[in-house]
């Protein structure tokens, strides 16, 4: 919701009859000074979808949580291997002295040793591994939300200095043409020095504030650019709606959101982890056996024979118990752990609600009323300006109050997305960790 203010004030300042001296103003004096096209102006801005893609294919942190995934997966299969069985050969009784010199006496001895596993250590090993996988891509999805989250509250913040910068241009231009115009009633009698003066001042804050906001894109952008694979002082644009408001959730999605939230989620990976790791130190109470078969020949008597023996260790002292007391710790700890997670969160889940349910109906305000409002006091200004019925200072404050409105209302609506992300942050979009891609309603 805009007003051309620029076009009505030269239409004022050329047309009006009764204002001596001001037939003989060309209409270059009251021309808008010159604007420089950017060259990110010009090009096209980047969507959020282009800015998803690049974050998804370029950034660091995604790439190394996809490597300690591809890690976890290896552990998967080593620890689905059996034991390596052992080749032993043995010399014995050769080069001493008398029967034992020479080679006379040697004996030859080749064993094959083989350890057998017992109490299902490698399928409780490979269980453990599997669930560390499961963790992997838990932490893969948790990186690629939060990696998600940040570009799209940087990508809202852009669009707000963006918009920012414009309402300033705007009111830069407003501003310098005010000056001119009190400069030409001055000139026709009509204005006082104190109005100049005025009008001087509102132009110098237009500029400062002006170039306050470029900077705070520039800013900005050099959050992002290292998001989305970019130089840090890449000069770009971004092109979005910010007025396009995510749908509330509704009150009944806040109990299904604490059970779709990723950390519990991954309290509740990390629990099995824990108890397959205790079940596995469990097993290794059981000693594992090794088997020997092998055949030995004997140069003396000329003749060989076979050997077979098996080890069998004597768990009395050592039985693991305090590996097992400590993964039994482990387990409790990480039960623990989930259960003040999940009360933790239940009470950000329903205060991020409540906030995000009042700044909604605080941008419905602004928008429905507040903004219409200033709008309409606008309108009536100009109105009675053109009828003697208001000074120029009088029409200048009823601008201002229009542009802070706007700004007022933009800066709800990149509070509400703000918001948005937050409470997006608790609930788990999709498996694979989705943020600010799903469909959802539009108001």
């Amino acid at each position: 919701m805009r007003i051309r203010f620029s076009t009505w004030l030269f239409c004022l300042v050329v047309e009006a009859p009764a204002m001596p001296g001001v037939n003989e103003i060309s209409v270059d004096t009251v021309r808008k000074p010159p604007q420089e096209v950017s060259e990110s102006a010009r090009s096209p801005g980047l969507t959020w979808e282009a800015v998803e893609t690049q974050i998804l294919s370029e950034n660091p942190r995604m790439k190394a949580a996809q490597w300690k995934l591809e890690a976890a997966k290896g552990e998967v299969v080593q620890a689905g291997t059996l034991p390596n069985p052992t080749l032993a050969t043995q010399l014995e009784n050769f080069g001493g002295t008398r029967g034992y010199s020479g080679t006379h006496g040697l004996e030859v001895t080749t064993a094959l040793n083989q350890v057998f596993e017992t109490g299902g250590k490698r399928k409780l090993r490979r269980a453990a591994a599997e669930q560390e996988v499961l963790l992997a891509e838990t932490e893969l999805a948790s990186n690629r939300f939060s990696l998600l989250l940040e570009a799209h509250q940087l990508f809202w913040e852009i669009l707000l200095a963006q918009e920012k910068v414009s309402i300033e241009d705007e009111d830069l231009r407003t501003a310098h043409e005010f000056l001119q115009v009190q400069e030409i009633r001055k000139n026709a009698g009509k204005s006082p020095l104190l109005e100049i003066e005025r009008a001087r001042t509102a132009l110098l804050a237009a500029e400062l504030a002006k170039r306050r906001a470029e900077r705070e894109i520039l800013s900005l952008q050099t959050r992002l650019s290292p998001l989305i694979g970019k130089d840090t002082g890449s000069n770009y644009s971004l092109q979005g709606d910010l007025a396009d408001l995510e749908a509330l959730p509704s009150p009944d999605s806040l109990a299904a959101a604490s059970g779709k939230n990723l950390e519990r989620i991954r309290g509740e990976r990390e629990v099995d982890l824990r108890l397959r790791e205790a079940a596995f130190e469990k097993s290794k109470a059981y000693p594992d056996v090794e088997v020997e078969a092998g055949w030995r020949h004997s140069s003396e008597v000329s003749s060989y024979g076979f050997l077979a023996g098996v080890t069998l260790p004597l768990p009395l002292w050592d039985r693991n118990q305090g590996s097992i007391a400590r993964a039994n710790a482990k387990v409790s700890q990480a039960r623990e752990e989930i259960r003040v997670a999940g009360r933790r969160n239940q009470s950000q889940l329903r205060e991020r609600y409540l906030n995000l349910v009042g700044l909604h109906a605080d941008v419905i305000f602004i928008r429905d009323s507040l903004l219409n409002a200033a709008t309409s006091t606008f309108r009536s200004a100009q109105e009675g300006f053109s009828l003697g019925r208001f000074s120029p200072l009088e029409i200048l404050d009823a601008r201002r109050t229009y542009l802070d409105a706007r700004r007022a209302y933009l800066e709800a609506l990149a509070e509400y997305h703000r918001l948005t992300l937050e409470w997006q942050g608790f609930v788990v979009l999709g498996t694979s960790g989705d943020a600010g891609t799903d469909k959802k309603g539009r108001e």
